[in-house]
């Protein structure tokens, strides 16, 4: 264990905000475990039996026991990396936007990184890329959203947006997809990468990892079936603002590289 404890990950699942369990992601957990990091998997209230504002809320409840709990299960404190699938990445993104990084947060935590995977971080333009797909009938967007008007403030491109150029403070953000995503459109990482680039202070370091012929689901249980090494990974170059073009069967050891940097 290092001095002050393992580098600690806080995991939230994915699952349309409606499906899912932490459990099923307990071989990630496991790989995290081998690897030196204490790892949080974390459930939270599923729509339609809360908002999303809740579930944004809760990711603060999750976070507020890592700050009081983690350091006796050895866990370091100030090397904190909250990351999320899918919904999930949605979530944690939402609530460092919206909650997190607010004035008015005095029980602000020390993220120190963050890694939104496969995150619908535009609900507009996930409606619209769910509809041009014929998928509006089963897409869960607007009923979760409270209908088309609330598919904005659902949004963490949304609020990112309205901050003003150079002044966010955030931790380090890498956003992690497939190029083959027929879910979540890649092209959303690329204009949250630009407006991240734009509104967060210079010492932010902002990149995209973008995985070949890696799907939605794949990138996740695909993680979770390599190998636990983080010497199978070429170092893969931290240029803040890039759109850095991987390799499938580099993913854990990515992951692994910006948990344990």
């Amino acid at each position: 264990m290092r001095d002050g404890g393992s580098p600690v990950v806080v995991f939230i699942h994915g699952g349309s905000w409606m499906h899912g369990f932490k459990t099923q992601h307990i071989k990630l957990g496991k790989l995290l475990a081998a690897n030196g990091v204490t790892a949080v998997l974390a459930n939270y209230t599923l729509f339609p039996n809360c908002d999303g504002d809740q579930q944004v809320e809760e990711i603060g409840q999750i976070m507020r026991y890592v700050a009081d709990h983690i350091e006796s299960y050895g866990g370091d404190l100030c090397n904190i990396t909250l990351m999320g699938h899918s919904a999930g990445g949605h979530l944690i993104t939402q609530y460092l936007l919206t909650t997190h990084n607010t004035p008015d947060n005095s029980e602000r935590i020390n993220i120190k990184n963050c890694i939104p995977m496969s995150a619908p971080l535009d609900m507009k333009e996930q409606f619209i890329f769910q509809t041009q797909v014929g998928n509006e009938d089963t897409c869960m967007i607007v009923p979760y959203c409270g209908g088309v008007k609330g598919l904005e403030s659902r949004s963490p491109l949304y609020w990112i947006s309205l901050a003003k150029d150079k002044s966010v403070e955030l931790p380090s953000m890498y956003l992690v997809y497939g190029n083959q995503d027929y879910i979540v459109p890649p092209i959303v990482n690329s204009r949250f990468l630009h407006q991240l680039e734009k509104k967060c202070q210079e010492h932010v370091h902002l990149q995209a990892l973008e995985y070949d012929d890696v799907a939605h689901v794949d990138l996740i249980t695909d993680i979770e079936d390599q190998e636990n090494n983080v010497c199978n990974s070429e170092p893969f170059n931290e240029h803040r603002g890039a759109i850095t073009k991987r390799h499938k069967k580099f993913m854990l050891g990515d992951i692994l590289r910006i948990i344990l940097n």
